[in-house]
């Protein structure tokens, strides 16, 4: 590919999607690097996951994002060891010419892993604000599975992945463990997404999941009484209001829409996992149901008795 028919491309991406010709050039970057890394020596240790994976699995349309998230599993994340691996990933081009160069890494502030820079330079075109955020010994339920992932270009290469399951398992978590103060927004987002557009989950394994990741995340988390503050915080609702300004594709819905979504999945994986704290908490969040005003919300089976009748 050569740099105008990148920015052709781009222009038409966007005009499709509705988004900025930058985030597509930025994605074209991105699919460059992953593909380099797809071929390398740590292929079966490098695990997608966050927005990059949830665009992939949404479409663009509903979620572009700039974000590369990725989680280096079975292997000892020094900061030396991603240097190396990184220096000698790069002394050649990407398949279409994209010369990187690694920037800077860094520890990220109360969190683990690494944030990594890059600069990349494709024809007369220079970025130099590319980056990867890098962790490592992250919950995974079920196991991680390839994906095949296609470029802009046309050509495809395949990478480990966070299966969806434990995408909604973290992000349900994150939710309830952030609480009222929660600037991530996008999960919520996320949650509505994957509740309304129909996308495939197993339900035993999104159990598993959330259960080992709240007791890892926050198992002090009383989680009824964490839905009540989020239902009626006015913090919450004028921080979901900020980001539909700032985010078209969020400015259809509704605060209360993005609670139900996650009362879906809590209702939907109730009962599913073995662990001892599987009843009380079915009870916890049926009680919570009950209080809330949202009278209208049902579950799928719920649903379909209504349309029985």
């Amino acid at each position: 590919m050569q740099q105008h028919e990148l920015l052709q491309i781009a222009r038409q991406k966007a005009k499709e999607n509705g988004v900025n010709p930058q985030v597509i050039q930025q994605r074209f970057f991105l699919e460059e690097l992953l593909s380099m890394m797809a071929f390398s020596k740590l292929s079966d240790k490098i695990v997608l996951k966050g927005g990059f994976l949830i665009e992939k699995i949404i479409g663009e349309k509903h979620r572009a994002t700039q974000d590369l998230d990725m989680m280096f599993q079975s292997f000892e994340m020094s900061k030396q060891a991603i240097k190396t691996y990184f220096e000698e990933l790069l002394q050649n081009s990407s398949p279409n010419g994209v010369i990187f160069q690694l920037k800077d890494m860094y520890a990220q502030h109360g969190e683990e892993g690494l944030k990594v820079l890059f600069r990349a330079k494709f024809g007369r075109m220079n970025i130099d604000n590319l980056a990867i955020d890098l962790s490592t010994n992250n919950i995974i339920h079920p196991e991680a599975t390839v994906r095949e992932f296609e470029k802009l270009d046309g050509t495809t290469y395949r990478l480990l992945s966070f299966p969806l399951e434990q995408i909604v398992a973290d992000k349900l978590v994150a939710t309830l463990k952030k609480g009222e103060r929660n600037n991530r927004d996008k999960d919520y987002y996320d949650l509505f997404m994957f509740s309304q557009l129909g996308i495939s989950l197993n339900y035993k394994d999104l159990g598993k999941s959330f259960y080992d990741t709240l007791l890892n995340e926050a198992p002090n988390i009383i989680v009824e009484d964490m839905l009540r503050k989020l239902i009626v915080s006015q913090e919450r609702q004028l921080s979901w209001k900020n980001y539909q300004t700032k985010n078209p594709n969020a400015s259809q819905i509704k605060y209360e829409d993005t609670i139900k979504a996650i009362f879906h999945f809590l209702v939907q994986i109730k009962a599913i996992e073995s662990k001892k704290p599987k009843n009380a908490f079915e009870q916890r969040v049926e009680v919570a149901k009950q209080e809330t005003n949202f009278n209208s919300f049902s579950t799928d089976k719920e649903h379909d008795k209504g349309k029985a009748k």
